[in-house]
């Protein structure tokens, strides 16, 4: 068997010159797409060479085995919808229509979006702040206790690790709770698809039921290629949830590079990977002593996510993004208005790291200044008042940001990137949730969607 059995069945067909009368329309031939002209080679459908992804069988099913054993998981299935199919498949998977479900206050809003198409009733978890900091630390084991107690019916518990901001729940820690209250643990490991190539334990293998891994995000993969991986769930159950979310024709080309970032983080790119985290320890260290910026440091951190805290430097995120953008043509992940997020992965060496230092230093040199006393808002806890379902199907009508206080929200509100919800659908619209909407960069006058009638709170 070779170490990439899709790639290496793509490539054996493409090289026949076969006459393709079947999907895709281009033939193969990239024609007006000289760009693609690699990928349209690649670009099939599903044939008994190629095999069917929602049937595991043949070099995508030989593929998604290796990927298992690299991820120490029972199951894998490849996605090509991005880690959004793979929360959803993932809560179909496990629970049904009406369940409670605690969610990480912090997730992604296509888990929200979930509640909503399969009627889960949400419970959070509020992570504390990192002390000094605007960003908040991973989810603890006792605030996890403390909520299942009180919510001892849930089914699932969905837990964000990585954060975007970098911060790794101590996974094992919150599986013990969560085997002794019988509920599932589904870890959103968008940002995480990385972690073993850098010795990190990965979800999974920390006793996690199911994760979703971006491979998009962190591994040289194309865009929503990502993997559901599980303990304990059927083989035919997970692939039928994935197949429910995602599309009937899935992508031949992000499936192959799938099965190519596996194999390239099993050996070059590991080693690469590892030189790259090692890189990021001492530009974040440099940072700190010679720049008027911060990292944050976590109890348990993602060497490979560079987030810069701009508040002792008086500049916020969004201008430290911009300068670096139009001055030096560093593109960022993501800017809020105390935060730089970069992601580097094992294409980011030493030059460019190097690079990004420089123009920190430059920045922090030219434009720091006395900070003005701004101080993060408080996270906003809106109240709940209707499940997210009955929220999002509900009449429905757009209300300017600014003037939304006292509506019920019918979509989640997320400032994107990161996607993290601050109103969730089901959930009052109250001053504060405003207020910060605003601070984080949010356009006031961008109409949001609400249910029914404004209340006279």
């Amino acid at each position: 068997m070779s170490d990439t059995p899709l790639y290496s069945a793509l490539c054996a067909l493409a090289d026949q010159e076969r006459l393709r009368f079947h999907m895709p329309g281009h033939k193969g031939n990239h024609l007006y797409m000289d760009a693609f002209a690699d990928a349209s080679r690649l670009d099939f459908t599903e044939l008994p060479q190629t095999g069917n992804l929602y049937e595991g069988a043949g070099p995508i099913l030989e593929a998604e085995k290796l990927a298992a054993r690299f991820y120490g998981a029972e199951q894998c299935v490849f996605l090509t919808g991005g880690a959004t199919q793979g929360i959803m498949a993932a809560l179909f998977a496990v629970c049904g229509g009406g369940d409670g479900v605690i969610l990480d206050r912090g997730c992604h809003r296509s888990v929200t979006n979930a509640c909503g198409l399969l009627d889960l009733d949400p419970f959070y978890l509020y992570p504390e702040r990192l002390p000094g900091f605007s960003v908040c630390k991973s989810v603890s084991k006792k605030e996890l206790f403390e909520l299942v107690e009180r919510n001892p019916t849930a089914k699932a518990v969905v837990i964000t690790s990585p954060t975007y901001y970098g911060a790794v729940s101590d996974i094992e820690a919150l599986g013990e709770v969560l085997r002794e209250a019988k509920m599932k643990l589904i870890v959103d490991e968008a940002h995480g698809a990385h972690l073993p190539a850098i010795g990190i334990k990965n979800a999974i293998r920390c006793g996690a039921d199911i994760a979703v891994c971006s491979a998009h995000k962190t591994l040289p993969a194309l865009g929503q290629g990502a993997y559901l991986l599980a303990n304990g769930i059927s083989e035919g159950v997970l692939r039928r949830a994935a197949s429910v979310f995602g599309t009937s024709s899935p992508s031949y080309p992000i499936m192959a590079s799938l099965d190519l970032a596996r194999a390239y983080l099993s050996g070059e790119g590991g080693e690469r990977y590892v030189k790259a985290a090692l890189k990021t320890a001492i530009i974040r260290e440099k940072i700190q002593i010679n720049t008027t910026f911060r990292t944050p440091f976590f109890e348990k951190n993602d060497p490979c996510r560079l987030t810069i805290d701009t508040a002792l430097s008086g500049l916020s995120g969004f201008f430290v993004a911009e300068c670096l953008r139009e001055a030096y043509r560093i593109d960022c992940e993501m800017s809020d208005r105390q935060n730089v997020v970069l992601i580097v992965t094992c294409e980011d060496g030493d030059e460019k790291l190097d690079a990004l230092f420089k123009a920190l230093s430059e920045i922090s040199a030219k434009y720091g200044k006395t900070p003005d006393g701004y101080t993060p808002l408080p996270l906003p806890r809106p109240e709940k008042r209707m499940t997210p379902r009955k929220a999002m199907f509900s009449e429905t009508r757009g209300v300017a940001l600014q003037k939304a206080e006292g509506f019920t929200a019918a979509e989640p509100v997320a400032p994107y990137p990161p996607g993290i919800p601050v109103v969730i659908p089901g959930e009052r619209i109250d001053r504060l949730c405003i207020e910060y909407l605003l601070a984080q960069g949010y356009n006031g006058y961008e109409e949001i969607m609400v249910a029914g009638k404004k209340d006279m709170k």
